[in-house]
């Protein structure tokens, strides 16, 4: 659910400014003015697969999307039209936007996400979901103590479950179960005003989890979120944000039109970009086809010290007992790590990779005889590359086996897709 991490990430951005004091900024070029950091993000609608299924998601549709920085730009997008599902699911005039206004003293963002109409249901018959002049709103802002943020703006014109007209005005976080679709949470909202510098605001204004039995034939547990915007801005000391990810398992198609198909990564654990600890432990990697078996830990870390204005970021991962398409590639522990610090004397990244008992087809890799980036054909499927790495001067990443499949083959997996195992990245950013 590659989406919701977007949230989470600005989520944790919010919590993690709190700890950065505001007196001691050395960048406000006078006492009446403040550094910010804004997030905002907005789109119209996201199809996002549940973590036990290898079902693909779709979108985010018609998405803007900015996460922490002080010098945002205005977005926005437009779709006339997006059908999904063979007809099933139809929307409209949909239009997200962001924007935002910064002065010395203040800040503020907005993101607002609007559908003229939206059905779930058969074409041919009355849609068990229609909903015309769908108003999803988070504002945010922030000046010299004080940090607050508003939801009270969003809201739908008209809205029809089963033929059967609900109240204009709906509640937060109205739940209703409707059958043939499942869970559904109307005018879901989260705001956070966490201190007198940071503050977060979040609207779905439809948020569908879908039952056992549902008319879109789909796996129990898929979401489907309608109208989404979520704002944020927190006043920071130090103009630095980090980046740190580490995950087990994550495939994509990169050919044609399914260039944005993906399932996972899974697990995903990242930091916000002003650090914090994330973390998943003994994660089960299974994916019928494809992953056999695998127990993955992962974990991001991210630290400011404002005694010594040092920024690190650490990102981990352990995988044992990998097995990937009947064995063709078995591994009994894979492990690796990405380091970046900047400090006073500059900026600095390194990584590593190891693994026990790794074999590639019939090949036996032994540990310390092969180089980064090695590359291992495969008959009657492609290739593998071990320890794939990619440094810079204030990041890097590692994939511990990147599979690629580039001829048919006996799994009929399409030509295309890749498979990252064992995912590991950090990088820092400096605003000047």
């Amino acid at each position: 659910m590659q989406r919701r991490l977007i949230i989470f990430l600005i989520i944790l951005c919010v919590v993690a400014t709190g700890f950065w004091s505001v007196a001691t900024s050395h960048r406000a070029a006078k006492a009446d003015s403040i550094s910010t950091l804004l997030s905002g993000s907005a789109y119209g609608m996201a199809i996002q697969a549940g973590s036990e299924t290898s079902e693909l998601s779709s979108g985010p549709f018609a998405e803007v999307s900015t996460l922490c920085t002080p010098y945002p730009t205005d977005q926005q997008q437009t779709l006339p039209r997006l059908t999904l599902m063979h007809g099933l699911i139809n929307g409209s005039a949909i239009q997200d936007k962001l924007t935002f206004n910064r002065s010395d003293g203040q800040s503020s963002v907005e993101a607002s996400s609007i559908i003229g109409r939206i059905t779930i249901g058969s074409p041919l018959l009355q849609p068990l979901l229609q909903v015309d002049g769908l108003h999803a709103v988070a504002r945010s802002n922030a000046s010299i103590g004080n940090a607050t943020s508003a939801t009270d703006t969003s809201f739908f014109g008209t809205i029809k479950i089963a033929g059967i007209h609900l109240p204009l005005r709906i509640a937060p976080n109205t739940a209703l179960f409707v059958s043939g679709l499942g869970k559904i949470v109307l005018n879901e909202q989260i705001k956070r005003n966490t201190n007198l510098v940071t503050t977060y605001a979040e609207v779905n204004m439809i948020d569908i989890t879908l039952g056992l039995a549902n008319l879109l034939h789909r796996p129990e547990g898929m979401h489907i979120i309608i109208g989404h915007s979520v704002s944020s801005d927190g006043i920071v000391s130090v103009l630095a944000a980090m980046q740190g990810h580490a995950y087990g398992l994550a495939t994509n198609i990169s050919v044609g039109q399914l260039a944005h198909s993906r399932i996972g990564p899974l697990p995903n654990t990242a930091i916000s970009c002003l650090g914090g600890t994330n973390a998943a432990t003994a994660a089960r990697l299974k994916l019928p086809g494809l992953v056999d078996s695998g127990i993955a830990d992962t974990k991001t870390t991210g630290v400011l010290d404002q005694n010594t204005a040092t920024v690190a970021v650490l990102s981990t991962e352990k995988i044992v007992n990998l097995s990937l398409l009947g064995g063709l590639i078995k591994v009994g522990q894979l492990q690796a790590y990405a380091h970046a610090v900047y400090d006073s004397t500059g900026g600095k990244s390194d990584g590593n990779f190891t693994a026990a008992n790794l074999y590639v087809g019939e090949q036996r890799l032994l540990p310390h005889t092969y180089l980064p980036n090695t590359r291992i054909n495969l008959a009657g499927l492609g290739y593998v590359i071990v320890d794939e790495t990619l440094p810079s001067t204030l990041g890097y990443s590692v994939n511990a086996l990147d599979v690629g499949v580039t001829t048919e083959n006996k799994w009929s997996l399409p030509v295309g897709l890749h498979i990252i195992i064992g995912h590991v990245d950090t990088n820092i950013t400096l605003f000047r």
